[in-house]
């Protein structure tokens, strides 16, 4: 028998006398000395339960040793009392406002076996390691924060459900974590009413790959019933998000030297210099390059346009999916760029490419290029349009082909796993 999508969890909600305290900002617009730095010096923030390899490179701390880590600084949240547990299991209703952007989704737990049969589908590829890493942390800490972002289609039925919902006082309502945040605790019949509305719709993984697959990770290791076969989530409607970029920025010219670069680059599409920075974000279709003080904007090569299966112009079957993704402006830049001009063929794991997610700033992405003699790449945003192609097809984009902004955050609510 299929498990139903959205379950109920027994969700603990931060105290709003200690949400500043303890919310973080997104994970993964922080850098390693930025993370480092919050968790030495706020000691109730929850990026004391998530550190990671890397985060502290003096401390020089084992996996395990971290991950224990990770657990005493839950340990000592769960002591403090910051948080507050619902009155009976539910679903959540969660709206996040950042610079007049507001989406409102559904938290809930979900079966990670969903993504065997379809009802969940992804667009990227995760690293093994990284996978095995989170799925450790599951084990060890036993808590999840950070629920896997979901898109759907949503309809008017849902959205007055949760309209009505949301007239409602929420439970908590925080700026903590650099954006505005709502949550309501669902009472069963609402709870119910949604998991119906819910249960026959397609899920979009759009933040969260690595969370998901070291839940399934997990799950291989555990019996079918118990908890680490169900994977906290938030799925927010499609046409609520908001999509950004994520920037490269190489650390190396592949013993270039700059005229040799640009003439290289020149060959590909039309290469002009830009202004400046006011003039960075491209178009799609074009990126902007910075190197040695100066930036360019390139016109990249038309791709995605192969044969079909048949021999004939046109594209089916695997031709066609080939085609959509080999025509998105991240896989164009790895194609034609990154891999052949700077030998970078295993974007996922080459220590040489560095992603920058857009909120960081451009301004930050000079300053890195001007310490190192880096080369970066500033590109348009992938569309969720594209996204949700690409998965339908089963396809696989390059690693962070998308930046969705606002995140969910971590600390805000947590799900404990012996209790559901």
């Amino acid at each position: 028998m299929t498990e139903p999508l959205f379950q109920n969890f027994l969700p603990h909600v931060v105290k709003s006398e200690w949400a500043d305290r303890v919310v973080t900002g997104a994970y993964d617009a922080l850098g390693p000395a930025e993370r480092n730095d919050i968790a030495n010096n706020k000691p109730y923030s929850y990026l004391n339960v998530t550190r990671s390899p890397g985060d502290d490179p003096e401390a020089n701390l084992g996996t395990e040793e971290l991950l224990a880590l990770g657990r005493s600084s839950l340990d000592f949240l769960l002591e403090a009392e910051v948080f507050e547990t619902a009155d009976e299991p539910g679903l959540v209703v969660y709206r996040l406002t950042l610079d007049g952007h507001s989406q409102v989704g559904v938290v809930g737990l979900m079966p990670v076996e969903a993504a065997v049969d379809g009802r969940i589908r992804k667009h990227e590829d995760v690293r093994p390691a990284r996978a095995e890493l989170l799925a450790r942390h599951l084990e060890v800490v036993g808590a999840a924060s950070s629920p896997v972002a979901l898109t759907h289609k949503t309809d008017e039925h849902l959205d007055a459900v949760i309209g009505a919902v949301t007239t409602g006082e929420p439970t908590l309502s925080t700026n903590a974590g650099n954006v505005e945040q709502e949550v309501w605790l669902l009472d069963s019949a609402t709870s119910d009413r949604l998991q119906q509305l819910l249960q026959n719709k397609t899920f979009y993984i759009t933040d969260g790959h690595h969370r998901f697959a070291a839940a399934a990770v997990a799950a291989g290791r555990h019996d079918k019933g118990s908890p680490f076969h169900r994977v906290l989530v938030v799925s927010f409607p499609s046409d609520e998000l908001r999509v950004l970029p994520f920037h490269r920025r190489v650390a190396h010219r592949a013993d270039l030297v700059v005229d040799d670069l640009l003439e290289r680059l020149a060959q590909l599409g039309e290469l002009r210099p830009l202004s400046g920075i006011d003039d960075a974000p491209p178009p799609p279709g074009e990126t902007s390059v910075y190197v040695a003080n100066t930036w360019y904007r390139l016109v990249l090569p038309k791709r995605g346009e192969t044969a079909g299966v048949d021999g004939n112009s046109g594209s089916t079957g695997i031709s066609a999916l080939q085609n959509r993704v080999s025509g998105l402006d991240v896989s164009v830049l790895q194609d034609s760029i990154l891999d052949p001009i700077f030998g970078i063929s295993e974007p996922n794991a080459d220590p040489n490419i560095e992603y920058v997610a857009d909120p960081i700033g451009i301004d930050e992405l000079v300053r890195r290029c001007d310490r190192d003699g880096g080369v970066a790449f500033i590109l348009a945003a992938t569309s969720i349009s594209d996204i949700m192609n690409v998965a339908d097809s089963n396809g696989l984009m390059p690693p962070k082909s998308s930046y969705f902004d606002p995140k969910p955050r971590s600390g805000l609510f947590l799900r404990i796993l012996d209790e559901r």
